[in-house]
């Protein structure tokens, strides 16, 4: 979570605030982050979701999972799911990853479920990169 804004949470009590905040976002959009589970061992090894950001009215994916879990697959088969859901059930007409520009592992990973490099910009006062996929752009290399 190095790249990941606001970083990791330094303790408890902020842990508990973020779930809080997980969970309203549920409540007022109906869509949110989900725990990524393995499917062998049972073990959570990160998260995938979608939800809005501060000061955009795009709907952002995020993912992060834990680095041993890197370069297996996972992040594609999560991303993918995660985009397919927002387009078939929620009927989204775009959505974004807003992505530290040293991060070219989000990048790539990016790049390889049809995101396209949409804009570089401010975001928060930091710089970011915005990716983007449309329901048209997806429109059955998905299925």
């Amino acid at each position: 979570m190095k790249r990941w804004w606001p970083g990791p949470d330094k303790d408890v009590q902020q842990t508990r605030g973020r779930i809080v905040e997980i969970n309203e976002h549920w409540d007022t959009h109906g869509f949110g982050d989900w725990g990524v589970i393995e499917k062998e061992s049972g073990d959570l090894i990160g998260f995938c979701g979608l939800h809005y950001i501060s000061n955009m009215p795009e709907v952002n994916i995020g993912c992060a999972l834990r680095r041993s879990e890197w370069r297996k697959g996972y992040g594609t088969e999560v991303m993918r799911s995660v985009v397919q859901y927002g387009f078939d059930d929620l009927a989204l007409a775009e959505i974004v990853g807003v992505i530290v520009p040293e991060n070219q592992k989000s990048v790539g990973l990016s790049e390889k479920c049809e995101f396209r490099f949409w804009k570089r910009f401010l975001w928060e006062d930091r710089d970011r990169l915005a990716y983007r996929i449309t329901r048209e752009d997806v429109r059955g290399s998905y299925a």
